[in-house]
């Protein structure tokens, strides 16, 4: 069971879990494993120091907290190892849906922020990156793989990086919503009841 925020899809190359390298196409999944995103989080915790409140603060960190779904879906996980009950199926950007594009038609599609005023602070306009992370395909060396050892220090850079795609957003920028309409208050339901007998024992780990 893998869970990401839409953070890594920009850090930390997420959309390889489950794209082909060359970004062509959604991979096929083994039945055995799932892999969800939290839709508009970002990698860490949130606090109230993250909110824009000077003039140099040029973009606000989002205040959503994903340690609940992420609760939640480690009681899968127990559920799934310990009682052979599966969770819910995976729930990620695909290729298919027109869920995930590259970071530059990202930037071309996201819409324009201008600057603005907030209780007499003027915040710069919105400055879209157009980037995200594409890792090189690297040779660490004949006996990495079966040995363990490196040979190549730093490792050999060799043909084209690997091809990572980025969320989609609507209209005002803010990413799609990953779970299909018509499914989702059941699903939801089911989330909740995962958070809710997730609430015990986390307070006896506190």
């Amino acid at each position: 069971m893998v869970c990401n925020h839409e953070g890594e899809y920009w850090t930390r190359s997420a959309s390889l879990i489950h794209t082909e390298v060359d970004g062509s196409r959604d991979a096929r999944l083994h039945p055995r494993v799932r892999v969800y995103m939290v839709n508009g989080a970002r990698h860490g915790t949130p606090s109230r120091h993250d909110r824009r409140t000077l003039e140099t603060s040029e973009h606000a960190m989002i205040q959503l907290d994903a340690r609940p779904v992420l609760r939640a879906l480690l009681t899968a996980l127990d559920q799934w190892v310990s009682q052979n009950s599966e969770p819910l199926a995976s729930r990620v950007p695909t290729i298919d849906c027109k869920q995930l594009l590259t970071a530059a038609d990202h930037r071309s599609e996201f819409p324009r922020i201008p600057i603005y005023k907030v209780n007499g602070v003027k915040f710069p306009a919105l400055r879209h990156p157009g980037v995200n992370l594409r890792p090189p395909r690297v040779d660490f060396g004949p006996r990495f793989w079966i040995h363990g050892i490196q040979d190549f220090v730093p490792p050999k850079s060799y043909g084209l990086r690997f091809v990572t795609l980025v969320p989609a957003t609507d209209r005002d920028g803010n990413p799609w919503v990953v779970f299909v309409c018509h499914d989702f208050p059941c699903r939801w339901g089911r989330i909740r009841h995962l958070i809710h007998g997730a609430r015990a024992p986390a307070q006896r780990d506190i």
